[in-house]
C-alpha cells in the first residue's frame, strides 16, 4: 500500500491517530507557521547592534541616568552606543569617577515604550519589527519540528497497528516495543502520557517487570490520580501475557518439585529414625527379660537354703 492510499484510507476511516492526539497543536502552530514564514528572513537586526537612527531622549540630562559623556552611554551626539563613559553628563567625560572604578552597568533597551515612542521613525520601527518576526518564527518554527516529529511517530504506530495482527497483542506484552506500549497507553485513554514513556524508552519488558508507584510518579511525571489505574492495567497484562504465565508455572513447579524432594527426605529420615527406635525397645526388652531372670533364681536359692 502507498502512502497516498493510507492517507487516503485513513481520511475514509476517520482522523489518524495524530491528529487525535495533536490535531489542536498542529492547527495552532501551523497557523502562526504560515503567518511568520511569510516574513522576509535575516533582515532583523541582531541584539547588539545599534539603532543609530533613534534620537538620544537623554541627551539634555547628561547621558542615561546623568552619567554618559562622548565616549558612553547616550551621548550628546543623539547617537545610541554601549557602554558608559566616565564623565557625569558632560561632553568631556570628567566629573564623577573613572570608567576603570565603576561597575558595569546594564545596557539599556533597544525596545520601543512609551517614553520613546516617538523618538522612533519609520525605518527603526520596521527593523525592530522584522527583528521580532524572525524570533518569533525561530521558536514557531523549533515547536513546529518538535511537534511533526511526533505526529510521525504517532502515525508510525498507526502504521504498525493496520500492518501487523500481533501488533500490542497482550498475549506478547513482555515483548512489546515502545511504540507498542504507546499505543496501549492510547487504548487505556492515557495518551497524555506518551511522550514520557517514549522518552524514556519505556518497553514491554520494563513495563511489566521493573515499574513500580514509585518510579511512575518520579520517573515519568504520572499523576496520583493515575497511578492506580495504570498498575491496575498492568496486572491486567501479567495475567494475560504467555511469557509470564510460563515463567510463574515454572517456578511453581519448580517450588513443587522442591516441596517434594523436601518430603521425601524427611520421610527417609522418619523411617530411619522409626528403626533405631523398634532397635532401643527391642534392646531394652532383652535387658528387662535378663534382670527379671537374674532376680527369680536368687529367690529360689534362698528359700531351698531356708528348708
Amino acid at each position: 500500500m502507498t502512502s497516498e492510499q493510507k492517507n487516503q484510507d485513513k481520511v475514509n476511516r476517520g482522523r489518524s491517530l495524530s491528529r487525535q492526539i495533536l490535531g489542536n497543536d498542529l492547527d495552532l502552530v501551523n497557523k502562526y507557521a504560515s503567518k511568520y514564514n511569510s516574513k522576509p528572513k535575516g533582515a532583523g537586526l541582531k541584539r547588539t547592534q545599534t539603532y543609530t537612527a533613534v534620537p538620544n531622549p537623554y541627551a539634555n540630562y547628561g547621558g542615561y541616568g546623568g552619567y554618559g559623556g562622548v565616549n558612553g552611554g547616550y551621548n550628546n551626539n543623539n547617537n545610541f552606543s554601549h557602554g558608559y563613559g566616565s564623565g557625569s553628563g558632560s561632553s568631556t567625560g570628567s566629573g564623577y569617577g573613572s570608567a576603570s572604578r565603576r561597575k558595569p552597568r546594564r545596557q539599556p533597551s533597544n525596545l520601543i515604550n512609551t517614553s520613546t515612542l516617538s523618538q522612533w521613525d519609520q525605518n527603526a520601527t520596521k527593523s525592530q519589527e522584522q527583528e521580532m518576526s524572525a524570533a518569533m518564527s525561530a521558536m514557531v518554527s523549533s515547536y513546529q519540528t518538535r511537534l511533526n516529529d511526533d505526529a510521525q511517530f504517532l502515525d508510525e504506530i498507526q502504521d504498525e497497528a493496520e500492518e501487523n495482527e500481533d501488533f500490542a497483542k497482550h498475549e506478547r506484552a513482555d515483548e512489546w516495543t515502545v511504540k507498542e506500549v504507546c499505543f496501549w497507553l492510547n487504548k487505556i485513554h492515557l495518551d497524555k502520557y506518551i511522550k514520557g514513556f517514549r522518552d524514556q524508552i519505556i518497553d514491554g519488558s520494563i513495563l511489566l517487570r521493573d515499574l513500580d508507584e514509585s518510579m511512575l510518579i518520579n520517573e515519568l511525571g504520572i499523576k496520583k490520580l493515575h497511578v492506580k489505574k495504570i498498575l491496575r492495567e498492568i496486572t491486567k497484562l501479567k495475567n494475560k501475557s504467555t511469557k509470564l504465565k510460563k515463567e510463574s508455572n515454572d517456578t511453581r513447579d519448580e517450588l513443587i518439585q522442591s516441596l517434594r524432594t523436601e518430603v521425601e527426605e524427611l520421610k527417609a529420615k522418619n523411617k530411619s529414625l522409626n528403626q533405631e527406635l523398634q532397635q532401643l525397645k527391642l534392646k531394652t526388652k532383652s535387658s528387662s527379660g535378663n534382670l527379671f531372670g537374674a532376680g527369680y533364681n536368687g529367690n529360689a536359692n534362698n528359700n531351698f537354703n531356708y528348708k
